[in-house]
């Protein structure tokens, strides 16, 4: 029972993480892709 809960916190603790995590690389994706569009216009 004990070891059901623990499971369930660390189940819930990590997919936590992984949804934080994914979220910060679509943004960090996002914000080099409009980074490199702005430097190949300032090239251009």
């Amino acid at each position: 029972m004990v070891f059901q809960i623990v499971a369930q916190i660390l189940l819930n603790f990590i997919l936590r993480i992984s949804c934080f995590n994914i979220t910060t690389f679509v943004l960090f994706k996002k914000n080099i892709l409009f980074y490199a569009r702005e430097k190949i216009v300032l090239k251009n």
